[in-house]
């Protein structure tokens, strides 16, 4: 069925570009034949052309005309196909040259490391009744964080990265949500007012050679949570809290041409440092 309606879709496709094209180049050769038998008729009319005369007449002014559309009618026809093969080659030439466009532009970052910070003071920032904002030190923490890179091939120029957005996918033992990565090269909300807004601290640049750090999670004495920007502000928002013993972690950098996906197991034993692990790339079936 899938093969009929392809067939009839390409001579759709035939017919309108052997009529388009016959049209063009036949166009004035049938107006010249109408305005030839035109003139005919009218010397018919008015008795130019004697009553014996008009097959005569009439033969020698349409035959050369039939036989040229008839020669352009086959010769379109053959040329149809070669038209629809130019048409199809010029499309692929164009998809082609896109497509090594944007791969020219594409950067790929890698997975440089996973971080284990064993002592991570979170800082609060309180503002006194007389303006002034004071930061105080809060409780210690343990978190984990990843190091993406953007490594100059050798011989090869760099690539920029620009406005690298982190998402991040969190699965634990109850449920799944997702959230914005906050690179941590970047400043701290905190700093800033409840009124300003903080999206501008989502993306970040990777020139060639840099390293950036994303955090994944932070664990307090209450228990492990996401972090992200806005827990600069609650870094124990109950609605962050990732239970049970193996969280798996799906990184997702998103750019104008990056587009690769990480994942991650991140195993959270209840005596133990916290542990970021890397999942193995699914390997191909055996054939």
């Amino acid at each position: 069925m899938y093969n009929l309606l392809a067939m009839l879709d390409y001579y759709k496709i035939f017919l309108q570009t052997f009529w388009k094209d016959f049209k063009k180049s036949t166009g004035e050769q049938v107006i010249g034949a109408l305005l030839a038998i035109s003139i005919l008729a009218l010397q018919i009319h008015y008795g130019v052309i004697k009553q014996g005369e008009i097959q005569v007449n009439f033969w020698s002014v349409a035959w050369p005309y039939a036989a040229l559309v008839c020669a352009l009618f086959l010769y379109h026809l053959i040329r149809a196909p070669w038209e629809l093969h130019q048409k199809l080659e010029q499309e692929i030439d164009a998809l082609t040259a896109f497509k090594k466009e944007v791969e020219d532009k594409e950067v790929e970052l890698v997975l440089i490391r996973c971080n284990y910070v064993p002592n991570v003071i979170h800082i609060d920032r309180i503002t006194t009744q007389g303006g002034q904002s004071i930061f105080r030190p809060l409780e210690k923490a343990e978190s984990v964080t990843v190091t993406f890179g953007n490594p100059r091939k050798q011989g090869m120029p760099g690539k920029i990265a620009e406005n690298v957005l982190a998402r991040v996918r969190y699965t634990d033992s109850t449920r799944s949500f997702e959230q914005d990565g906050r690179w941590n090269q970047l400043d701290q909300p905190a700093g800033r007012d409840f009124s300003q807004s903080t999206l501008d601290l989502l993306r970040i640049t990777f020139s060639p050679g840099d390293e950036r750090h994303l955090d994944i999670a932070a664990k307090f004495a209450s228990g492990l949570f996401a972090y992200n920007n806005e827990s600069q502000r609650d870094p124990q928002s109950p609605d962050k809290l990732l239970t049970g013993s193996t969280i798996y972690v799906t990184v997702e950098l998103l750019a104008h041409y990056v587009g690769q996906t990480f994942e991650f197991e991140l195993k959270n034993p209840l005596n133990g440092p916290l542990d970021l692990v890397p999942m193995p790339e699914v390997l191909p079936a055996a054939q």
